[in-house]
């Protein structure tokens, strides 16, 4: 997974408050492994997990497949080009700066 972002300690702090405040549609822009994305499932009625980075997008097309999930779609997108006439109920994005 060394083309995308690995999750850390942070995604997984991310991760606990993404499962308690999914709901409805939710936006997981920068998706990266998918951790905030499939996390949500657990209380949203759909997800989306959009990346630019056709690696991550890749790779969470794979966890769905793997795992059968239908209430998800991982989408390449740069921010909200492909996104931009949908309304989301939670958006989760965690910045990355160096």
């Amino acid at each position: 997974m060394k083309e995308i972002y690995e999750p850390r300690e942070d995604s997984f702090l991310l991760k606990k408050y993404v499962k308690k405040y999914s709901k409805g549609l939710v936006l997981d822009m920068g998706t990266g492994s998918g951790i905030q994305g499939l996390s949500a499932l657990q209380n949203a009625d759909f997800v989306i997990s959009a990346d630019i980075n056709k690696n991550a997008v890749r790779h969470v097309k794979e966890e769905i497949e793997k795992n059968n999930i239908d209430n998800i779609k991982a989408v390449r997108s740069d921010l909200f080009s492909y996104l931009k006439n949908n309304y989301f109920d939670l958006k989760t994005k965690k910045w990355i700066t160096s």
